[in-house]
């Protein structure tokens, strides 16, 4: 469910209106700096999307998403995107047609058909899926369209044949990996020479989130100088090889081991391994994560490399004590989206 705000503020500064919907929403929202002025702004009862729309669109801002900290910058910015849709605790937003002629100039058989001239004209609609800060999104599916019309009632939806069976192609987002928000694809049939903008568009995308984090691998008392703590759990081997520390910036040189069943595979769990990872101080507060300043060797089933942590902004934590590895809880659901009368190229 998403969460619901209510705002009634007159003659606000904007930075103070930010604050409250942090307080409210109970995520980290930052004011960026930009032009200074008040403003009246009211709501109720309204959802985290809607509130965050309403207030980027009157106060001239725009949102950032820093996923480490799980931070949302709102920058002073003079662009606006009109087009969106919310469902729940996500937000849909159009980014882009992008329409395309192939033209064969070479090669072309002297009688018969070009194969090379079938299907040459292409449109493909990008949009973009953002969810609340509370549950970060992990992987985005092939978006499967449902509707797809121009301002004449044509169909949109692209077909493979005449007998109209529909074949959605996709571009998918980066794996499981960490963010608010992510970029996918649809291709779209040809539009007719008349058609000047789509009346509809509707389908559905398969999100993975991220439900809750468990330790799996935790090692205790470190300090700098000390080698070879070893560290196990039921996805992972951790071995610290090395502890270094300057300027309040701490390096850990690591051999990280994937603890796999046999015929398993998952060619991009290093690529989380960062954002999975955690360095603690004695009142367990956690560093910063930098990511990895040197890799030393991968593989498959293993990550030798230095991983950098320093301290958060303005905050100031004790000597690190301990590393925690944690794993991953998700969970899949499949979310509706809409948009409606967007110009064509």
């Amino acid at each position: 469910m998403p969460k619901r705000i209510t705002l009634k503020m007159k003659d606000a500064n904007i930075e103070d209106i930010v604050k409250e919907l942090a307080k409210q929403s109970g995520y980290k929202l930052q004011f960026q700096g930009g032009q200074q002025r008040r403003m009246t702004i009211e709501m109720e009862n309204v959802t985290y999307w809607q509130a965050m729309e309403k207030l980027c669109n009157e106060a001239g801002l725009s949102p950032g998403f820093e996923e480490q900290q799980g931070i949302v910058y709102l920058y002073q910015q003079n662009t606006v995107s009109p087009y969106t849709h919310h469902t729940g605790p996500f937000r849909f937003v159009a980014q882009n047609f992008n329409y395309s002629r192939y033209v064969n100039l070479a090669n072309i058989p002297r009688t018969g058909t070009d194969a090379n001239q079938q299907d040459n004209n292409s449109l493909s609609f990008g949009f973009m899926i953002q969810s609340e800060p509370k549950s970060p999104l992990l992987a985005v599916g092939p978006p499967r369209l449902t509707k797809a019309e121009d301002e004449n009632g044509v169909s949109l939806l692209p077909r493979t044949n005449d007998q109209q069976q529909f074949n959605v192609q996709y571009n998918e987002g980066n794996g499981l990996y960490r963010n608010f928000q992510h970029s996918v694809g649809v291709q779209l049939a040809k539009p007719v020479k008349d058609a000047a903008r789509v009346k509809i568009i509707q389908g559905k995308v398969l999100v993975t989130l991220l439900s809750g984090t468990k330790a799996d691998v935790v090692i205790d008392n470190l300090a700098v100088g000390k080698k070879k703590l070893v560290g196990t759990g039921a996805n992972a081997e951790i071995t610290i090889e090395d502890i270094s520390e300057q300027n309040k910036v701490w390096t850990l040189t690591l051999l990280i081991k994937r603890i796999a069943k046999q015929g398993e595979h998952d060619y991009n769990w290093m690529n989380s391994l960062q954002q999975k990872m955690e360095l603690q101080d004695a009142k367990g507060r956690k560093y910063q994560s930098n990511g990895v300043s040197n890799y030393i060797n991968t593989s498959e089933t293993s990550v030798h490399a230095a991983y950098q942590f320093s301290m958060p902004p303005n905050a100031e934590l004790g000597p690190a004590v301990k590393l925690v590895l944690s794993r991953w809880l998700t969970i899949s659901q499949e979310v509706e989206f809409e948009f409606k009368d967007l110009p064509l190229p």
